[in-house]
């Protein structure tokens, strides 16, 4: 089955294909699922196959997903522009990647690339990370903690975020999620940003790196949090990997 966020699909021999919205996108997933549609392929974002994953995980089964060719998920596998969804939902080779859950008052969500607290719930840009206020920030690993006044705190699974090689040698497959504490003073801004292009970033630039299975992310309770781009609430959560749910068809 192939959705269409937002646009419609090219029409492709042999698949089923239907335009959705991001509100009936669930539902959609969902039906597919429970009918026995266990390949999914997703014209839309990494927020969007982050959906599917959630619902496959509600229903205790495993989905494998073509995914887009325009988010960060995307270029952690190379998968250019001309890269066809429908082609990788027929023929692609089966790559498992752990799912993420992300925790905290709003509920449970889930992503699959990555979750931003604070600055991190959003674009990059050099104005917005010298403009924000540093906030006292915990972030826990297994044996670590990390404190600091920060102004905002990324969790990854994959490589990229925004485009920023952010955790250049990490896997999507090592049940192991990378965070970054954004301690970054206002004059080190466009240095951090441009290091962060090509995952060449550290401590140097205001940034503390780490990584763990499970992660505990405390912050000031009015910070937005963005899961794979898409806002999911505000304030202090708790984030793991699950592993068995999800393949990514390449």
């Amino acid at each position: 089955m192939l959705f269409a966020v937002g646009a419609d699909p090219t029409p492709s021999s042999g698949i089923d294909a239907a335009r959705v919205t991001r509100s009936s996108l669930r539902a959609e997933a969902r039906r597919a699922l429970e009918t026995g549609c266990l390949r999914i392929g997703i014209l839309g974002s990494d927020a969007d196959a982050a959906v599917v994953a959630a619902e496959a995980h509600r229903l205790g089964t495993q989905v494998e997903i073509a995914i887009g060719p325009d988010g960060d998920l995307a270029r952690t596998f190379g998968l250019g522009p001309g890269s066809a969804v429908a082609e990788r939902l027929v023929h692609g080779t089966r790559y498992p990647i752990d799912m993420g859950i992300v925790e905290g008052a709003w509920g449970m969500s889930v992503f699959l690339n990555d979750v931003g607290f604070g600055v991190a719930s959003t674009r990059p840009g050099r104005l917005r990370w010298f403009l924000a206020g540093r906030s006292r920030t915990v972030v826990t690993g297994r044996r670590r903690v990390e404190e600091d006044r920060a102004c905002g705190v990324l969790v990854t699974s994959g490589q990229f975020w925004h485009g920023l090689a952010v955790s250049p040698k990490a896997s999507l497959a090592d049940e192991r999620l990378e965070y970054q504490v954004i301690a970054v003073p206002r004059r080190r801004t466009a240095a951090a940003l441009s290091a962060m292009r090509f995952g060449l970033h550290g401590s140097s630039h205001g940034l503390r790196r780490g990584h763990a299975d499970a992660i505990a992310v405390e912050v000031p309770p009015g910070w937005v949090v963005a899961a794979d781009r898409a806002r999911i609430g505000r304030g202090s959560a708790m984030a793991r990997t699950v592993s068995g749910v999800v393949s990514l068809l390449i």
